[in-house]
């Protein structure tokens, strides 16, 4: 079956966007023990990590500027704001794509791409709720290494801004990811690379001024520094005042970027799209 090509223009309303998130939300908050898992998930990475540097650090005092308290900090924030922060829209795009459901969904009056961000933005809000003594249980175990941030006014709205930027910026590369399964019947592989790869080019794997120069100069074309390695930085204090707002203009960039991609791909993919399974 060819997707309809007479759709009604998606709907201006938020309404309809805060009604999916919050009863997402509500979905999500009756099973938290599955977001408990995942929340525990997110942080295995960081805390082996922790284990390594503890070791690394007997032997210098300091690597690349970072202490081993900046660095146990580091970690922990980037568990906790990666979680807080990463959706994967593109798993749900490529299920309802696969199986057909997403033929009912283009005869409604609604974006869809902006329908599973929103879907997605409930689950994180109760992933990150349900996570925080999970969070405040490792915070405990290595409270004599955690560095407690000290910004002024100024430096907190710059996080503030920063952390938002980086969530649309994540929503919206999973937004995007997830119309490629618009072309191929299955994309999670690609996904998969994607991200793996992302875990380097985001910092989550290591600071990225300890990557090779090659690799750091890659990191830094992507937009992937921009999620949680550009925020947990503003909040170790180690982005002046004046730079965190050239990061957040650089982030409002890359948010543009990602929205007009999203947006050419989407018109591009429903062209396409036969209305497989169902």
């Amino acid at each position: 079956m060819s997707a309809v090509l007479a759709r009604p223009r998606p709907g201006l309303g938020l309404r309809k966007y805060w009604s999916a998130a919050v009863f997402s939300a509500q979905d999500a908050f009756a099973y938290r023990a599955t977001a408990i898992v995942w929340m525990l998930v997110d942080f295995v990475p960081s805390v082996v990590m922790i284990l390594v540097w503890q070791a690394a650090y007997r032997t210098q005092p300091s690597v690349e500027g970072y202490s081993l308290n900046d660095m146990v900090t580091y970690y922990l924030l980037t568990g906790i704001i990666a979680g807080a922060l990463t959706s994967h829209a593109e798993f749900t795009m490529n299920w309802e794509i696969r199986d057909g459901r997403l033929t009912p969904q283009l005869t409604r009056p609604i974006s869809y791409p902006l329908l599973v961000m929103c879907k997605e933005t409930g689950w994180l809000v109760a992933k990150a709720t349900v996570g925080l003594p999970v969070f405040a249980l490792l915070l405990f175990l290595f409270r004599q290494h955690v560095v407690v941030p000290h910004l002024s006014p100024l430096a907190w709205l710059g996080f503030l801004l920063s952390f938002l930027l980086a969530y649309a910026i994540l929503s919206l590369i999973g937004a995007c990811l997830g119309c490629l399964s618009l072309w191929t019947i299955e994309s999670s592989g690609v996904f998969e690379l994607w991200w793996s790869l992302g875990g380097v080019l985001s910092g989550a794997l290591l600071p990225l001024e300890l990557l090779p120069s090659a690799l750091r100069q890659v990191a830094f074309a992507m937009p992937h520094r921009w999620g949680s390695y550009f925020p947990v930085r503003v909040l170790l204090g180690k982005v002046p005042v004046a730079e965190i707002y050239e990061g957040v203009l650089m982030q409002v960039g890359w948010v543009a970027a990602l929205a007009l991609i999203l947006l050419l791909l989407w018109r591009s993919g429903t062209r396409k799209y036969e209305g497989w399974g169902g």
